[in-house]
């Protein structure tokens, strides 16, 4: 390897330890923002919600039908922001194609 060869590769290094070590301070401000996020309160509550247990092709679940009541209109409105799915507090949340109806099971159920 000559002189520009080895001066090219030192380079080369150099700027993947810069990038590495961009890469570790990204990494160190995203979770502190999750843990931020995490310390937040969600609007609504699920263990206020009644839900009735119910067989699907995947197994059991819980779904809860269109009800009175902040927390069920909010767990409404977070899945419509979610796309219809989400997973919190160690449950999986879907809406169903009605748009009224959700099911949740725990994450990691089959």
């Amino acid at each position: 390897m000559n002189y520009a060869e080895k001066e090219a590769e030192l380079r080369r290094i150099k700027l993947l330890s810069e990038l590495r070590d961009s890469l570790r301070a990204a990494t160190s401000s995203l979770d502190e923002y999750l843990n931020f996020l995490g310390t937040l309160e969600q609007p609504y509550d699920p263990s206020k919600i009644s839900w009735v247990l119910a067989d699907g092709p995947s197994g059991t679940y819980e779904k809860a039908a269109l009800q009175e009541g902040s927390d069920y209109t909010a767990l409404l409105k977070a899945l419509g922001e979610h796309g219809g799915k989400m997973t919190l507090d160690g449950f999986f949340y879907w809406l169903f194609s009605d748009g009224s109806t959700v099911g949740r099971k725990p994450v990691g159920k089959k």
